[in-house]
């Protein structure tokens, strides 16, 4: 029988209010599905009867077991952690057996995406803070703050699907997006491993400071490395980046003179004299020039300033 005219799979979690971690597994289970060529719908009960005859039961039910793809977290009985120490929750255990599925295979994207978006889910779920803010006391807005708000209403099954919508386009191009970036940053640390160590490296291909700080900032051979010249992916300007202490930090090693930061066209031409120079960030971290030569020329300035 075609699969157009197969019976729709029932996805089955609670009803009335919904966090995070449920409308996060409807959206990866939903996905998984459609990669399959499979046609499901999604129901919202606490009806025993109805859960029972669920294809893929999440976040209700009591039961943990994927033979019977059945994953809630709520019972006695521990359904384990994730490897960090943070419980799963129902996001945490559908991503555990069909993300990596999502993720082609990839197991790199497979587990960045398991680090930034489904543990700090299953956390909040669990009740465990991540973060304090610092001496500013402001914090950052949380995804699941988010959909706090859009479930913030009667309706909660129509806010429900809101949800979902919001939540199944963001991973699908989270995972996207890191596929993508995983496959820039293995080709990266390749180029970069190839090229004679120093101060300064030119990497030919078109990039970006995001990309080129994960590939190469931990890398134990760039420790004398100050500032990485690269096209941009336009490959209209030549940047010259000045490279962090390590991946995880913004305090860098050499920033660019005190006497560029923040100016651009003519002035920063005539400050450092480089012609085609155009900007230069004040915090001190980056610059461009529209020609590679004149990137280069920078760089060896910044290095005697």
């Amino acid at each position: 029988m075609l699969k157009w005219f197969s019976k729709k799979k029932k996805l089955v979690t609670h009803n009335g209010s919904f966090h995070a971690d449920d409308v996060f597994a409807a959206a990866t289970l939903s996905l998984w599905l459609e990669a399959r060529g499979e046609r499901y719908t999604i129901i919202r009960t606490r009806s025993e009867d109805i859960i029972e005859t669920g294809d893929y039961v999440f976040d209700v039910g009591h039961v943990y077991n994927h033979e019977s793809q059945r994953y809630d977290h709520h019972q006695r009985e521990n359904p384990g952690s994730h490897p960090s120490g943070i419980p799963y929750a129902a996001f945490g255990l559908v991503w555990k057996h069909y993300g990596y599925a999502l993720c082609d295979g990839d197991s790199q994207t497979f587990q960045d995406i398991n680090e930034s978006l489904v543990q700090p889910l299953d956390a909040s779920d669990n009740g465990i803070d991540l973060y304090q803010t610092n001496e500013y006391n402001v914090g950052p807005v949380i995804l699941q703050s988010v959909l706090h708000w859009i479930s913030d209403t009667d309706d909660k099954d129509q806010k429900f699907m809101a949800a979902y919508r919001l939540a199944k386009t963001l991973l699908k191009n989270v995972i996207n997006e890191r596929l993508e970036k995983n496959k820039a940053v293995s080709e990266i640390r390749s180029l970069y491993e190839n090229e004679e160590k120093g101060p300064i490296t030119i990497l030919e291909i078109p990039s970006n400071r995001h990309t080129i700080t994960e590939a190469i900032a931990n890398n134990p051979e760039s420790s004398d490395l100050l500032y990485v010249v690269y096209p941009d992916k336009e490959e209209t300007k030549w940047n010259i980046l000045a490279m962090p202490l390590h991946g995880g930090t913004f305090e860098l090693k050499k920033p660019f003179p005190e006497s560029w930061r923040g100016l651009q066209g003519e002035a920063l031409q005539e400050a450092s004299g480089i012609a085609t120079a155009q900007f230069c960030h004040k915090s001190g971290f980056w610059m461009f020039a529209t020609e590679k030569e004149d990137a280069m020329n920078l760089a060896k300035k910044a290095l005697e300033n």
